[in-house]
Order: C-alpha cells, then sequence, then structure tokens
C-alpha cells in the first residue's frame, strides 16, 4: 500500500513565518499530502527565539485541518538544524520542503551558514523557499528546485 505524500514545512517563528505556513498548506492541498511541521533547534538556550511556543505549533495545526489538510507537528532537539530537516526528509515519503526565508547580509552568511541554502542543495526532493511579505505585497515562492532543475512549477 502507498504511503500518503507528505509537505514538510521548517518553520521558524519569524516574518517569513506565515507565508511560508500558507504555502505548505496550498502544496499539501494540491499534492493530497500530510502535512509535517517541524520547528527543530538547538537546545542551546531555555529561551530559544527559533524554538516556537507549543500553543503556536497547535494553532497551526488546528489551521491546516480547518483547510482540509491533515496535519502534525514535531520539535526535534540536536546539533544542527538542517541536519534534523534533511533527516526528517528522508525518513518520510516527503515530496517537497517549504521553507521560509529571510533576508540576512552576505557576511552574516559567511559566518553562520544558512539552514536554506544546505537543505536547498542537499535535500533528495523538491524544495520551495518562500519570502515573507512586504508591506502591501503578497508572498511568492522564491525557488521550487527539484534534484538541481527547475520544478514543474508552484502553486
Amino acid at each position: 500500500m502507498p504511503r500518503t505524500p507528505v509537505v514538510l514545512l521548517a518553520h521558524v517563528p519569524h516574518r517569513s513565518a506565515a507565508a511560508a505556513f500558507e504555502a505548505a498548506v496550498r502544496q499539501a492541498a494540491f499534492r493530497r499530502a500530510r502535512l509535517v511541521i517541524i520547528n527543530a533547534t538547538k537546545g542551546e538556550s531555555l529561551d530559544d527565539p527559533q524554538f516556537a511556543p507549543y500553543d503556536q505549533l497547535r494553532d497551526l495545526v488546528e489551521r491546516a485541518r480547518e483547510a482540509g489538510v491533515a496535519a502534525e507537528a514535531e520539535q526535534p532537539v540536536g546539533p544542527e538544524i538542517e541536519t534534523m530537516i534533511l533527516n526528517r526528509a528522508r525518513t518520510l515519503p516527503v515530496e517537497i520542503i517549504v521553507l521560509g526565508t529571510r533576508r540576512r547580509s552576505t557576511v552574516g552568511k559567511l559566518f553562520l551558514g544558512s539552514t536554506a541554502q544546505r537543505v536547498l542543495m542537499e535535500a533528495e526532493c523538491e524544495v520551495l523557499l518562500v519570502k515573507g511579505r512586504s508591506k502591501g505585497k503578497s508572498s511568492r515562492p522564491t525557488s521550487s528546485i527539484r534534484a538541481g532543475t527547475a520544478s514543474r512549477g508552484t502553486l
């Protein structure tokens, strides 16, 4: 029996989170897939701004279900966020990983690395990067890549 396909949303509570969530729900509905929301943290601090409160994740799951999409949330803790996302994508029948992006300086990317860049380069499935909304503008995917080639399109 075939497994239900999965859309994996790498959720971080920052400005692009809402746009990434909306794109992930649209992708899951289009693909008739289950939505798995992963909010990973390194666990280095009791007050980690990357770690979403339980109520926030519960609300996202509920909103997805209200849109007709089966959803669940996970909060793994480990040394590398990118590795946790990529490993989860390998253990599930993930068709696409959705990530929100944020503007960072060139120096910031050099010293801190980029979760989105590593996931984009190493994922074995499609990756959809979503920019946060600017004032008065709607969000649009910034790229959809499948194993190094352009995908057939995005919603």
